[in-house]
């Protein structure tokens, strides 16, 4: 776990900035979290700092020191935090929609059932959801337990963004279905 050396906080229209160094493998690096005005209320004197996947300082998870019972547990991951999941609550996927793991405000957490990890998980996040087939580039998607063809197409660039735009709209639907 790095531990946080440095903060400072931004506000801006509607949401807080917070700024925070840390040294990773001997090295001084900045990052930017941004969090919704109510939810920086919650964690503005909590001490945050992150830790990564082994071997991966690319794979940044934010954790905040959390003295409370009500969790558990000495720190927890900052988007759980926000979205008021306990330990108990591990059956739900946390996703970042614009796939940035530095913003936490609400409209960018996804909560999705373990059981749609496929839109998560399968294959690396730059080839996720397409296949090539001779010269063409095939995009697809799971959708309840269904195959969706989304289309053939002769770049990679073109197949990535049909499915990434795809998936959105599926992660939209899951999550609305979800919560009702």
């Amino acid at each position: 776990m790095a531990k946080s050396t440095d903060h400072q906080y931004v506000e801006h229209e509607d949401y807080y900035e917070i700024i925070k160094k840390s040294k990773v493998e001997g090295k001084l690096k900045t990052y930017y979290i941004k969090i919704d005005k109510d939810d920086f209320k919650k964690v503005k004197n909590k001490e945050i700092n992150f830790q990564y996947v082994k071997g991966d300082t690319n794979k940044l998870y934010v954790v905040i020191n959390n003295n409370s019972s009500y969790f558990n547990k000495k720190y927890i991951y900052l988007h759980r935090y926000i979205l008021n999941l306990t330990k108990d609550d591990l059956s739900y996927y946390i996703i970042f929609a614009n796939n940035d793991r530095t913003d936490f405000r609400k409209e960018n957490l996804v909560i999705l059932p373990k059981s749609h990890s496929r839109l998560v998980s399968k294959g690396s996040k730059e080839t996720r959801g397409v296949t090539k087939s001779g010269d063409k580039y095939v995009a697809k998607i799971a959708y309840f337990g269904k195959i969706i063809y989304l289309g053939t197409f002769d770049t990679l660039e073109e197949a990535l963004e049909v499915y990434e735009e795809e998936r959105k709209k599926v992660v939209k639907a899951i999550e609305s279905s979800f919560l009702k």
